[in-house]
């Protein structure tokens, strides 16, 4: 038997920094946004053993991966050795602050908690355990993430958002990202748009989107204060780094000018035209 799951990438309309924690970890606050580029995952059950491959040569198909770290996750939690062969077909960019790997995994747990009867309570459990952003990209819409990112509160739909996507040629670690933040934040942009969502005051928000990772970064990577300005500078509603970038996303105006930012923004890297989810 073979089947088909969509694993849909995220933005981050706000990303607060709220300081380090015992654990090495730091507390976030952090308004998660699902959005329609995704990833397709094949899964074909007629097989004796695990595997995976992908249609990027770059995406590792080892235990390092976090579709095979979630098999294996599920595999402890059931208590007996899963047999499926999945194949990636990779849309989503990596190292760009879009939870790819992160949605990869989500969609695994999903597939595999409806095979096998997991409820989503415990599949939110064994999701906090392969990566912050994955208990978010379980559930997709809209959320404020607090904690690690695990804690999840869900929020009104956004109205459906043209979006622009622009990936510059290099990657940004996470790790890197985290030790260049100097400051902290109180989480109150977070909580500003949070109420803004509440009161579906969508025409607001496009002021209150924040990321604590653009002041850390743009001292580093002179190419992303120029992209954002570019964006901006052609009419984006807002332009921000996601994650820990190194990914941008543009709100558009609509599909046509949607068309016109990836134009102008392509020289800065590949770009994708898509939507809120």
């Amino acid at each position: 038997m073979t089947t088909l799951a969509i694993s849909r990438a995220k933005i981050n309309l706000t990303l607060e920094i709220l300081g380090c924690r015992p654990d090495g970890f730091h507390n976030i606050s952090t308004v998660f946004q699902a959005i329609e580029l995704s990833d397709k995952l094949t899964f074909d059950w007629d097989t004796d053993h695990v595997s995976l491959s992908c249609n990027n040569s770059e995406v590792p198909n080892d235990e390092s991966n976090l579709i095979i770290k979630a098999i294996r996750v599920l595999e402890k939690h059931l208590g007996f050795p899963l047999k499926l062969k999945v194949a990636l077909e990779k849309e989503i960019p990596m190292g760009a602050g879009l939870g790819g790997g992160s949605s990869n995994a989500a969609a695994v747990l999903l597939e595999l908690g409806r095979k096998f009867s997991i409820p989503l309570e415990k599949l939110l459990e064994l999701a906090t355990s392969l990566g912050a952003d994955v208990p978010f990209l379980l559930q997709g819409g809209t959320a404020l993430a607090t904690g690690k990112g695990e804690m999840l509160e869900s929020l009104p739909a956004l109205p459906t958002l043209p979006l622009v996507i622009v990936k510059p040629s290099f990657s940004i670690s996470t790790a890197l990202a985290y030790s260049k933040i100097s400051k902290y934040s109180s989480g109150e942009k977070t909580e500003k748009l949070v109420s803004l969502l509440k009161e579906r005051k969508f025409d607001r928000i496009f002021d209150c989107l924040t990321n604590d990772f653009e002041d850390a970064l743009f001292p580093i990577y002179s190419e992303l204060p120029k992209l954002k300005q570019e964006l901006l500078s052609h009419g984006a509603l807002a332009a921000q780094m996601s994650g820990s970038g190194s990914a941008f996303f543009a709100i558009a105006r609509d599909a046509n000018h949607a068309n016109q930012l990836a134009e102008t923004a392509s020289r800065f890297g590949k770009t994708w035209i898509t939507q809120t989810s």
